[in-house]
């Protein structure tokens, strides 16, 4: 296979990738989303129970997908 060949096909491979995986980059910040929403609906109604444990949520998710979006942003730039 020539270079071009190769190029070509890393391309089609890192298209694939990316395509496939594009919802589970997505599941942290939804889990985030959520966890705010939790807390906003805990902190409404006064439930603090519902406060902490869509704080909690909220922290891991928004947590997470800022360590993935460092981490393929890192990935990007080799």
């Amino acid at each position: 296979m020539s270079d071009n060949e190769l190029d070509k096909l890393k391309r089609q491979l890192t298209a694939l990738i990316e395509h496939q995986t594009r919802w589970v980059r997505r599941i942290p910040a939804l889990l985030g989303v959520l966890g705010i929403v939790l807390t906003l609906i805990g902190y409404w109604r006064s439930v603090g129970p519902l406060t902490a444990l869509g704080a909690c949520v909220s922290i891991i998710g928004l947590g997470a997908q800022a360590v993935l979006w460092i981490g393929l942003h890192d990935e990007d730039k080799r």
